[in-house]
């Protein structure tokens, strides 16, 4: 009899944590928003296109397709000096659906990213998954800093139910690392 009024106390935990983890996730959180399920009509080159002349000046740093509550649109990041600019684009017409600019003076890894001249280009990194995986889907695009200081993409796909993450070199667009799920 001990251990079955212990148990009680167990199982009624983990039915609660279950119920508040299941309470944590957004109510209006699409499954379907899954990468492989976003159509969007803008494709990535003319959203990174509307993208840089709303910033007009800075770096492009990060592209992502994202999708919720059935709309799609895309996430960007600009870098332009101490200032980094964020925009969400509609997926579908290409609208500007929000701007926002903060300052990251305070933010050393973001200034030095924002100075930093990568040798391939973000549309050449963008070639460079495509060629490797010709029949997925794009949908983030990332320049950033590794923990040795080195730039480098990171590349998100999708090729049926496969995600694929990819690590390039910024300067020659060597795949440094490639993982599948």
């Amino acid at each position: 009899m001990k251990i079955q009024t212990k148990k009680r106390p167990l199982i009624a935990a983990l039915g609660g944590l279950a119920l508040l983890t299941a309470s944590l996730i957004p109510a209006g959180t699409a499954l379907a928003d899954t990468p492989k399920n976003l159509n969007a009509k803008l494709d990535f080159d003319k959203a990174q296109e509307i993208v840089l002349k709303e910033a007009k000046q800075g770096k492009l740093v990060n592209l992502e397709l994202e999708g919720k509550k059935n709309k799609v649109y895309y996430e960007a990041t600009v870098l332009d000096g101490e200032t980094e600019k964020e925009y969400k684009i509609d997926g579908n017409n290409g609208k500007v659906l929000k701007t926002s600019s903060e300052n990251i003076a305070d933010e050393a890894e973001d200034v030095k990213l924002s100075k930093a001249t990568p040798k391939l280009s973000f549309d050449d990194a963008q070639k460079k998954a495509q060629e490797k995986y010709p029949n997925a889907k794009l949908y983030e695009v990332e320049l950033d800093l590794n923990d040795n200081d080195q730039l480098i993409y990171k590349i998100k796909l999708v090729e049926n139910n496969k995600k694929i993450k990819l690590k390039l070199d910024a300067d020659n667009g060597k795949i440094l690392s490639e993982k599948t799920r």
